[in-house]
C-alpha cells in the first residue's frame, strides 16, 4: 500500500466514524406499528392474556443507559393481585415465544383498578 492509498483509507474510516457517530444519535425507534416485527401479535397476546383491559402502548428510554429505549405497554384491568401476577408472569413467557427477536423491547406495566 502506497501512501495515497493509506491517506483514501484512512479518509473513507474517517467518513464511515462520523456516519456511526450520527446514527447512534438519530436512532430512535419510529411508531411501534411500523418499526417492530411482531407488534401486533405482542398487542393480541396482551388482550388475551388481560381480556377486561385497557392498553395503551408508550416509547420510552432510560435517562441513565444511552441507547436504552422500549415500549411500555400498560394494562388497566381490574382483578386479583394473585390473577395479575399469575398473568403477568405468563405474558413474560409468551412474548418471548411470539416475538423472540423484539421481546427485549417491551415492559409490561400493570395498573389494578377495581
Amino acid at each position: 500500500m502506497d501512501i495515497g492509498q493509506f491517506f483514501q483509507q484512512q479518509i473513507k474510516i474517517s467518513q464511515l466514524e462520523d456516519e456511526l457517530s450520527q446514527s447512534r444519535q438519530t436512532r430512535r425507534y419510529a411508531t411501534p406499528t411500523l418499526t417492530l416485527r411482531n407488534h401486533n401479535a405482542i398487542l393480541e397476546l396482551t388482550a388475551e392474556l388481560f381480556p377486561k383491559a385497557k392498553i395503551t402502548v408508550s416509547e420510552e428510554s432510560d435517562p441513565e443507559i444511552e441507547d436504552d429505549e422500549y415500549f411500555v405497554i400498560t394494562v388497566e384491568t381490574p382483578g386479583s393481585v394473585g390473577e395479575l401476577v399469575k398473568c403477568h408472569r405468563e405474558w413474560h413467557c409468551r412474548i418471548v415465544k411470539v416475538a423472540q427477536e423484539t421481546a427485549i423491547a417491551y415492559r409490561l406495566s400493570l395498573d389494578i383498578n377495581d
